[in-house]
């Protein structure tokens, strides 16, 4: 009796140590479960589409944060103004309705931070001289800006690539002079204010907006925008006229996070995702640039008609609005500070 007694409790103990055993591998750490558990999940709000070249560079960006972190962090993209348009990026990502966006500083922002007008203010005279300026002392001044005032931790700065496409409904511009009266598409008021400077009306716009108001007569066309852009949109039915040229460079956006998710996010997350952010920030430009000219061949060979500016007559049209540049920034900040933003971007030539 004593014996059956045993053996049951031996064989009772067995199978306990068995469940047991058995329930501890399914709740052992690194399961699918609790990895799930564990993933970081940011949402990403741009105003590009994934289709076209810019969006492709932010997919990849959000690719490379999954891959480098082992899946410990999901950036989940909404395209096309999705979420939010780019105009209100810089309240949704303050207030964390969101947790990133690739921006336009020059939509929203400087009505929390004045001195980010000087991004759309056409200082740079080209992408290294922009890149330079950035990641340089102007740069950190806007980067801690941003913070304090925005609760925004600022990654990496962009921009669109190429921003030298002037198109016209009805005329071919080639010279200042011939802006005047013309109803312009810009996308700021910076933007509005250059215009304005060479005799034309502006008149803000959304870029997924601009083919209907050419096609309707609402504008005469499009003071500035990327080659990209124009073959994306397929501008080049709606505008038949376009000049290249360089004055209004695009530099003006950004990889950015909400201060406070940027915090809850391990250390060395922080290190990958900053990297992969000036990674792809910068490609972003470059990648661009490098295809400008395929996308001018193809807006001519679309039957558009195209003029380059002599590389002479850009320094002209620059000269012209250099008082209006420092009219832009005078009419948001005080004097000394337009001043001494002016000076941190010409240090970097």
């Amino acid at each position: 009796m004593k014996k059956r007694f045993l053996m049951a409790a031996i064989m009772f103990l067995g199978i306990t140590l068995l469940a047991g055993c058995g329930g501890q591998a399914a709740e052992t750490p690194g399961s699918a479960a609790q990895d799930a558990a564990k993933q970081i999940k940011l949402r990403l709000v741009t105003e590009y589409s994934l289709s076209d070249k810019r969006g492709e560079i932010v997919q990849a960006f959000a690719d490379q944060v999954e891959q480098e972190t082992n899946g410990g962090i999901k950036i989940e993209i909404y395209p096309d103004g999705q979420l939010f348009k780019s105009d209100a990026h810089y309240e949704a990502v303050s207030a964390g309705s969101v947790e990133m966006a690739v921006t336009h500083f020059g939509k929203g922002w400087p009505q929390i931070i004045p001195e980010i007008t000087i991004m759309g203010a056409g200082v740079f005279e080209d992408s290294t001289h922009a890149f330079k300026a950035l990641n340089g002392p102007l740069g950190d001044k806007l980067s801690k800006l941003l913070e304090e005032k925005a609760n925004t931790k600022l990654l990496a700065w962009t921009g669109a690539g190429n921003v030298d496409a002037m198109g016209c409904r009805s005329m071919q511009i080639t010279k200042p002079e011939d802006l005047k009266g013309l109803r312009l598409r810009v996308p700021n008021a910076s933007q509005s204010a250059l215009v304005e400077a060479l005799g034309g009306a502006p008149t803000l716009i959304n870029p997924s907006e601009a083919y209907l108001a050419l096609q309707r007569g609402t504008i005469d066309g499009v003071f500035s925008t990327t080659p990209s852009g124009v073959v994306h949109s397929k501008l080049y039915e709606v505008a038949g006229y376009w000049t290249r040229i360089s004055i209004s460079l695009g530099l003006e956006h950004g990889f950015v996070i909400n201060q406070e998710a940027w915090e809850k996010i391990p250390e060395d997350m922080q290190q990958v995702i900053a990297q992969a952010a000036q990674d792809k920030g910068k490609a972003l430009v470059m990648d661009l640039e490098a295809v400008a000219d395929q996308e001018w061949a193809a807006v001519a060979e679309a039957g558009a008609q195209v003029y380059v500016v002599p590389q002479d007559e850009v320094a002209k049209w620059r000269e012209l609005l250099a008082p209006a540049r420092t009219a832009i920034l005078e009419e948001v900040l005080d004097k000394d500070t337009a001043a001494e933003l002016l000076e941190l971007a010409a240090m970097s030539k």
